[in-house]
């Protein structure tokens, strides 16, 4: 069975965006089912804008989609905001402390600012 940490650490994991690392923003769902900040994916695409198709493809798995074709994923804002509350919660301090911009774990050390910093960070 996961422990608590692991737990939160596989939701946080789960309701971030992979193009910006952060917690999803506006998600939006794509054909082959996955989830992005619609800003996100919306820049991804326009940086094709030349292309001669219409058809992206998906950052995580290559899959084929038109940009037209964004779903707005309610659901999922609900439950990013229900685990950015829990994992903000005082009196529940994880055992490892976390990167207060992104909440990963902080796992290198930063020698110009002389404080851990997490992987996003650097």
């Amino acid at each position: 069975m996961a422990s608590g940490n692991n737990l939160m650490e596989k939701l946080q994991d789960e309701v971030s965006c992979s193009i910006c690392l952060e917690y999803l923003r506006d998600p939006v769902t794509i054909d082959c089912g996955h989830n992005f900040c619609c800003v996100c994916i919306t820049d991804y695409c326009e940086r094709w804008e030349g292309s001669t198709t219409e058809v992206f493809f998906c950052p995580q798995c290559r899959g084929g989609f038109l940009q037209t074709m964004f779903r707005p994923n309610r659901q999922l804002a609900n439950i990013v905001e229900g685990i950015e509350q829990l994992a903000l919660q005082p009196g529940k301090e994880p055992k490892e402390k976390l990167c207060e911009k992104h909440g990963k774990k902080l796992r290198l050390f930063c020698e110009d600012d002389g404080e851990a910093i997490c992987l996003v960070c650097d």
